[in-house]
């Protein structure tokens, strides 16, 4: 038997255990059940819910000068999911995840090229996603800060009353309610249209030292 005949049988054998592979892997796409086709998008959108709300936290509480990793809190996931509601441009991320993630299913059945480069395209689709969502998730939550800072805009509660063990303030000193940690309690001053100031007036106190705190909305 020549050379030429052996290189020739190898490469056939060689293509056909690709194909067996590439049929393997189109079976086993196409008999799993529903329960598993959707495993990868629950996932893929959880996880972008979490690293929405962080990344969105983290800008928003920067914007009152306050570091949010030092703040004791659990609501990401939360913030995450209720930011859609008015930043919609983050729709965007989610949108392409999930139609990667459908012709990523059809082009493994369809393609034994992309099925070699399934790994890499992953990898740059995954990043690509991960910097829009950082982009728009800071532009969200800056603008919300700028939002609630504002006397004439802030969705947050009024702080109607609150007596440390230190002063007391009331409904004549217009502070709000910025957040409520395991911690501490925080509270600002928003800014009016004629302040100059780039932060508001924000006091931090700790939970043991607040005997009163009275909101409304």
């Amino acid at each position: 038997m020549s050379l030429l005949t052996v290189a020739r049988s190898e490469r056939l054998a060689h293509i056909d255990m690709v194909s067996k592979k590439t049929r393997s892997t189109t079976d086993e796409i196409e008999a799993s059940p529903l329960s598993t086709l959707i495993k990868d998008e629950v996932i893929l959108v959880g996880f972008l819910i979490l690293y929405v709300g962080i990344v969105s936290n983290d800008s928003y509480y920067h914007r009152f000068g306050v570091k949010y990793q030092l703040l004791n809190l659990s609501v990401s996931q939360y913030r995450g999911s209720i930011l859609l509601t008015y930043a919609p441009l983050l729709l965007i991320p989610f949108a392409l995840a999930i139609g990667w993630l459908v012709v990523d299913r059809y082009a493994t059945k369809k393609s034994v090229t992309y099925t070699r480069l399934r790994r890499v395209g992953a990898y740059l689709v995954i990043l690509l996603i991960l910097i829009i969502a950082f982009k728009l998730a800071v532009r969200a939550g800056l603008d919300q800060a700028e939002r609630d800072m504002s006397s004439a805009s802030s969705s947050l509660p009024r702080v109607v009353r609150l007596v440390t063990n230190k002063e007391e303030f009331g409904p004549e000193d217009h502070y709000r309610l910025l957040m409520v940690d395991g911690d501490f309690i925080i509270v600002f001053k928003p800014l009016g249209t004629a302040d100059t100031e780039a932060f508001p007036l924000v006091k931090r106190f700790a939970k043991g030292g607040i005997y009163v705190l009275d909101t409304s909305w």
